[in-house]
């Protein structure tokens, strides 16, 4: 069994986890794209109500968005699902997979991927129109944009600078980094 198997087969568990508390379970897959990421959905799936939510990653079309929507009509699921933007296609199609399907409920802000496919720092001025195109295509959807996690987790000052702008220019949450 190798760890991608393995971590599906956890999900239950982490799932039912005892203390867990309230707090909605979201699990971010591969790529939909992927055999692996079709597992991923599919195993999610499964659990039910248990999952709340799906981050699909690397989207780079509303096609995407519309095949995981439809897997999960197929098996009779609530699941909602999340969007990185983190590639330059992704980036020129972000309108096409905001408003994709109503099961879409945000698009993330996958700023140190972007930046790399750009290549661009990895920083507020180089991609600020690149985040301006993902909150315009969220606006018109009428979903949450969440931006990038804050690149230095131990730079407090700058994680609040970051995330005023964030604020600022109408994203409405930002992502953690793990840091394990």
């Amino acid at each position: 069994m190798d760890l991608k198997d393995r971590a599906r087969a956890s999900l239950a568990a982490v799932s039912q986890a005892e203390g867990a508390g309230p707090a909605p379970v979201v699990v971010r897959i591969n790529a939909i794209r992927s055999w692996m990421g079709i597992e991923d959905l599919r195993a999610c799936l499964a659990l039910g109500d248990r999952i709340a939510g799906v981050i699909l990653p690397k989207v780079d079309g509303a096609d995407e968005i519309r095949l995981a929507a439809t897997l999960a009509e197929e098996a009779s699921s609530s699941i909602e699902l999340l969007a990185i933007i983190e590639t330059a296609k992704g980036l020129a199609e972000v309108a096409g997979i905001a408003t994709a399907h109503p099961r879409l409920r945000g698009l993330v802000f996958g700023g140190f991927d972007l930046s790399t496919a750009l290549g661009c720092a990895m920083a507020w001025e180089p991609l600020l129109h690149a985040r301006s195109v993902v909150v315009h295509a969220a606006a018109l959807a009428g979903i949450d944009v969440i931006d990038a996690p804050h690149a230095a987790i131990d730079d407090e000052e700058g994680l609040r600078d970051a995330t005023k702008r964030s604020k600022a220019l109408g994203m409405t949450g930002k992502a953690a980094k793990d840091v394990r």
